[in-house]
């Protein structure tokens, strides 16, 4: 082959890998809107709202929003985006919002009956919680908490990593990972506490 051919090919190789590459930044990178919303399955629905809930509520310290049933919460979600309500494009945590506010008023949800209560920030989403999570449990929580922490005005932390790099942390933090040389978090540390290690202060 021809000097100029072999470079033009090169050339051309390139091209084709940093396309490739690029395509592949920009899924991982993808907004959590309509379109990925319906990609994602019921698990990673539900964790979504609850780590999303979970930092707005007790990180953030933002009005508690009113209680909607998860599976109601999801559907309402969905349903906004088919109807037309909500755009493919909109964001799941502005269409939540919107769930929320339509649903105004309604009383904070009822304790379970002669299960345990908690009354501290965070509830149950610790250690325990996670250990006993799927991966795609593990997954929508962590994409929820991201979200909340960079997009609310009120956040002054942003994390910057990308959600399954955070899931492999958090494995490690709480010893899922027996040859991880990271610093084990007690079971009873909160999920959103031990995520903030790895995230950054901002400068206000």
């Amino acid at each position: 082959m021809r000097p100029y051919l072999m470079k033009l090919t090169l050339m051309l190789l390139m091209v084709v890998i940093f396309a490739a590459v690029s395509a592949s930044g920009a899924q991982s990178g993808a907004s959590h809107d309509g379109y990925w919303w319906f990609s994602a399955s019921s698990d990673e629905q539900q964790s979504y709202e609850l780590g999303y809930g979970d930092c707005y509520v007790d990180s953030l310290k933002m009005k508690r929003p009113p209680y909607v049933e998860d599976r109601k919460f999801t559907q309402l979600i969905s349903e906004s985006y088919r109807s037309g309500t909500a755009q493919s494009s909109e964001l799941v945590s502005t269409v939540m919002k919107r769930v929320w506010a339509a649903n105004a008023g309604k009383e904070f949800a009822p304790p379970p009956r002669g299960g345990e209560t908690w009354s501290k920030p965070h509830g149950y989403f610790d250690g325990l919680w996670w250990k006993g999570a799927s991966n795609a449990e593990k997954l929508g929580f962590v994409e929820g908490e991201i979200d909340c922490f960079n997009g609310e005005a009120a956040s002054r932390f942003r994390v910057p990593l990308s959600a399954t790099e955070y899931v492999r942390w958090l494995d490690k933090a709480y010893g899922l990972d027996e040859g991880s040389s990271i610093s084990r978090s007690p079971d009873d540390a909160k999920i959103a506490d031990v995520l903030l290690k790895k995230g950054e202060r901002r400068i206000k």
